[in-house]
């Protein structure tokens, strides 16, 4: 849900979001559709939106490294106005030991910022070429496209540059530039490097993206098709990544 309150400025939230008490660990993790480098990739975007109209949510995220599953991975029904079945299974989890409170606490809804964005290409750093996919008629693209940035306020090293940018911008405006984002590592010692660009000219129409990565409120529908919100009495739904690889345009340089 978008921070809608015409009392609560939007860019504080954030700093304030971003300032809290973390109290819940894990990696951050992405849907086909989501924005995700590997390690020893970087990668060129351009915001879709400024940073003051993110799109909050909350999400259930749980990976059981026993059995290598998902118990948990839906956006929280609360942020819908219903009843969250997931919140139901969470908090019915028992709790006897230091283990099971763990799962506990890092199972519960924990608060994400969405931004849509293009990313123009991805690039692996030692060889310096594109990464690219096959389609099922076995034709090989470069891996392009619009995507949602999904970030945790507190630990985020996407979510720091992209408002620190934002502050000291005279226009107040990320959606007027490129950003790189390099990786290194995985798991626990991942590392982001994240470096704005010079401001450029850019136009979405030129790009194909799909006029639900430009709009506020349909970003937080797409999302909730992603990782949909299990309803209390509702039949299961099947997630839908929109994943588009949009046009593919020349890109700026990295």
């Amino acid at each position: 849900m978008a921070v809608t309150d015409p009392t609560v400025d939007p860019m504080a939230y954030l700093e304030e979001a971003k300032n809290r008490k973390n109290e819940n660990t894990g990696d951050f993790t992405a849907r086909p559709f989501f924005f995700s480098i590997a390690d020893g990739q970087k990668a060129l975007i351009r915001p879709l939106l400024n940073l003051n109209a993110y799109v909050r949510v909350h999400k259930h995220e749980y990976y059981d490294n026993t059995s290598k599953k998902w118990l948990f991975r839906s956006q929280c029904a609360k942020d819908l106005g219903q009843e969250c079945q997931t919140c139901i299974d969470v908090e019915a989890l028992p709790e006897d030991t230091k283990e099971e409170k763990k799962i506990k606490r890092q199972a519960r809804a924990s608060e994400r910022f969405v931004l849509p964005a293009y990313l123009h290409a991805v690039v692996e750093v030692k060889s310096n070429k594109k990464v690219t996919y096959t389609d099922m008629e076995q034709q090989e693209h470069d891996v392009s496209g619009p995507r949602l940035l999904e970030m945790k306020p507190q630990t985020s090293p996407i979510l720091d540059k992209l408002l620190t940018t934002y502050q000291a911008s005279e226009s107040h405006d990320i959606s007027k530039r490129d950003f790189k984002i390099e990786r290194a590592g995985v798991g626990i010692e991942t590392v982001y490097t994240v470096e704005p660009k010079d401001p450029s000219t850019f136009d979405p129409a030129f790009h194909d993206i799909p006029v639900e990565y430009l709009d506020r409120d349909l970003v937080f529908s797409i999302y909730s098709d992603a990782c949909p919100p299990r309803i209390v009495g509702a039949e299961p739904v099947v997630a839908q990544p929109k994943s588009t690889n949009g046009a593919i345009r020349d890109i700026p340089q990295f």
